[in-house]
């Protein structure tokens, strides 16, 4: 019996050696995304060059500006959507943590039933659709005319089953959502961009171009019409008892109109940019408004009168929305956050998502069940490494400010934290990981804690600073047991340092520098015993390979060099075209990941450690990539990103690994025939082929396959 050297292209066999008459089944790929479970999004992508990651799930806020917001009516929850990648999310309103992900539900407007129960959004150019709250199901489709041009604004009115909508054709549609019938169409001239119902459901209000129209929502016949405006009618929204509409405007006014004569009744004159949203608060009593000067103002209908005006937005607001009890007031905007404010403080209470700011630092347990993230939200959370669903997002109250780095004790019992204390002194923290109560603080830095790390067997923790000028940056080494210091290494650096990492045996400690340089630690006696030398910018980053036997430095020169661990002389270098990031090894060192990112782009390869060559690049096409991290069983990576999301993927698997299940198990036959018979498994290069000579465990491929024809 002999074989064939076939093709799996980027997963299988050898490509040289592919032929037209048994094609590469790997090769096939479809994309597909479903949601399996709230804040679980599962991408299966083709694993072609460039493509996005093959994401298993994301954590995290909008990515795009946010167009519509509501509140639920018992008011514990808040849906909003983005514009343009099709995302609704449902929060809770008491942590801020997402509820729930409506996939395809994108739209510039949004409108939950008053039970609770039902989500109408305008989901594409020609749909509709309406989701399910409490589970995210589709309960239904409602399609509209090919020729349908966007849809702008959506309406529910109080029986719970009638919803209008309207957009760039100025044509507006009511439907009765539960049967999927349609009610009623109203044709008319301008763009729909804001629609209403009355309390009562009887009325529907339309902005029109620079009018407000008042419709018999039964049978679309025109009872009011009010001009006033110059500029295009943004926001409408009925006073509770339905005697009043407020309309906000392209004019930058709010105007207040009595909704059975029109007659206007207020002018509220403080926006300096358009107005893009108005809410009536429950008691009707006051008014939030929110426009494109990055405000939200609160003020009284009757006069005008303003009470507060709520900071926080860097681009512009687009929707606000009353909680049940009039407590709170929820904003959206440009800049892809979800915010919460008290009305009685007029003070943000949370953003909601999970970490609000960039993620600076992830890092996975041993086992490869959890996954840390620090952010400089202040905040550091764990999650199942699985699903991404919140293991501990209560850790925040125990750092005063940012979060920079984080690190897992290899026996996954408590993981490591750096920040600065209220005296802007770094401090690193230790914290149980079942609980996340703080175990312990480690104090003895002046300046912030850029890199902490773990030796192999637990026994020691490195800290440094970035001090820099007159004072030489240190590197500490604690005895985490008990949180004394073992050593002090005094670097003799004239600038800070960015990165560190230890041996696999622990006796080496490699250090980054903003000075261009990295230089290697005795951990026993606090010796130099090499500076490596060959960037021509800061270094950001170093890493250690699995078997001690190479080091690896990247820097904003865009180059990732290998260098030998016993001699400290240059193997090789890549030259990676943007400033690097970070670097991680694979957990059998076979690939070296890099992040790299420049003011237009962001990158995330995967390289040959044994010779430089991409084999796979990734592009996130997002926020910027701040950290990467592989899992221990080599089943995920995970990054952080400028916009403060987390973002778990599947790495491509090592040489060794044949069924890609992050082991390396040799040789599988089993597996190599699939390969051969078209049912090709995820993999990348040749099964069990980790050097590339064709023999696996003493087996030669080449004859196997020769067999096989």
């Amino acid at each position: 019996m002999c074989p064939v050297r076939t093709c799996a292209c980027e997963h299988g066999i050898r490509p040289e050696r592919r032929t037209a008459a048994r094609p590469c089944a790997a090769r096939v790929a479809t994309t597909a995304a479903a949601i399996l479970a709230p804040g679980l999004v599962l991408l299966l992508a083709s694993p072609a060059s460039g493509d996005a990651p093959n994401v298993v799930w994301i954590r995290g806020g909008h990515n795009d500006e946010v167009r519509a917001l509501q509140f639920l009516p018992d008011g514990t929850g808040v849906i909003s959507s983005d514009l343009y990648s099709e995302s609704g999310k449902s929060w809770n309103v008491a942590d801020g943590l997402l509820r729930r992900q409506y996939f395809g539900s994108a739209s510039a407007d949004l409108a939950v039933s008053p039970d609770g129960r039902l989500l109408v959004a305008a989901a594409a150019v020609n749909k509709v659709r309406v989701f399910a709250v409490a589970t995210g199901a589709e309960a239904a489709l409602l399609d509209l005319p090919e020729e349908t041009e966007e849809i702008t604004a959506v309406a529910f009115a109080s029986d719970n089953r009638t919803a209008a909508a309207g957009g760039w054709e100025g044509v507006i549609r009511v439907w009765d959502v539960v049967n999927r019938n349609l009610i009623v169409k109203i044709t008319q001239q301008n763009i729909v961009a804001a629609l209403t119902f009355s309390p009562d459901g009887k009325t529907l209000a339309s902005g029109s171009g620079n009018d407000i129209k008042l419709w018999d929502a039964a049978n679309g016949m025109q009872k009011l019409s009010i001009a006033g405006h110059t500029e295009r009618v943004t926001s409408l929204s009925f006073s509770p008892d339905g005697k009043l509409i407020a309309s906000g405007s392209d004019d930058k006014l709010v105007r207040i109109w009595d909704a059975g004569t029109g007659a206007e009744k207020l002018k509220f004159k403080n926006h300096e940019e358009p107005v893009n949203a108005v809410a009536f608060s429950p008691d009707g009593k006051a008014v939030a408004s929110g426009g494109s000067d990055y405000l939200v103002r609160l003020w009284d209908p009757t006069n005008g009168q303003e009470s507060a005006v709520l900071k926080g937005h860097t681009l512009s607001v687009r929707r606000v929305a009353w909680s049940p009890d009039g407590k709170h007031v929820a904003s959206c905007g440009n800049d892809g956050s979800v915010r919460l404010w008290e009305v009685a403080t007029a003070k943000e209470v949370r953003r909601m998502g999970d970490h609000s700011d960039e993620v600076r630092a992830v890092a996975f347990s041993p086992n490869s069940a959890l996954l840390a993230s620090g952010s400089f939200d202040r905040t550091a959370r764990l999650w199942d490494a699985a699903d991404g669903k919140p293991r501990l997002a209560d850790v925040n109250p125990k750092h005063k400010e940012r979060v920079i780095a984080i690190a897992f004790a290899p026996d996954g019992k408590s993981f490591a934290t750096s920040s600065n204390d209220e005296n802007a002194k770094g401090i690193v923290q230790l914290f149980e990981t079942a609980t996340g109560n703080r175990i312990r603080s480690l104090a003895g830095h002046d300046t912030e804690v850029p890199a902490i790390a773990y030796s192999q067997d637990g026994k020691m923790l490195a800290s440094c600073d970035d001090l820099g000028g007159d004072f030489s940056p240190t590197i500490i080494l604690w005895d985490p047991a008990n949180g004394e210091k073992i050593r002090t290494i005094n670097t003799g650096r004239r600038l800070g340092l960015t990165s560190l990492a230890f041996s696999p045996d622990g006796k080496k400690l490699v250090s980054g520098c903003a000075d261009r340089t990295a230089q290697v630690w005795n951990t026993a006696n606090g010796d130099k015993l090499a500076t490596l030398s060959e960037h021509t910018d800061v270094v950001t980053c170093v890493a250690v390979s699995p078997d001690g036997k190479s080091l690896v430095t990247g820097g904003r020169d865009s180059r990732v060099v290998f260098w030998d661990s016993a001699t400290y002389e240059r193997k090789f270098s890549i030259f990676n075209e943007i400033a690097v990031v970070q670097v991680a090894f694979s957990p059998t060192g076979i690939h070296l990941m890099v992040a790299a990112e420049s003011l237009r782009q962001t990158t995330i390869r995967v390289f040959s450690s044994k010779d430089g060559k991409v084999l796979k690049e990734y592009d996130p096409n997002t926020k910027y990539v701040r950290t990467i991290a592989y899992s221990p069983d080599n089943r995920l990576f995970a990054y952080g990103r400028a916009d403060g999301t987390i973002v778990a993927a599947r790495p491509p698997c090592d040489p060794c690994d044949v069924n890609c299940d992050g082991k390396v198990d040799g040789f599988d036959i089993d597996a190599l025939l699939g390969l051969l018979f078209n049912q090709a498994t995820p993999c990348s290069h040749c099964a069990g082929d980790c050097n590339g000579d064709g023999v696996v465990n003493g087996f030669d491929i080449d004859k196997f396959v020769e067999c096989l024809k």
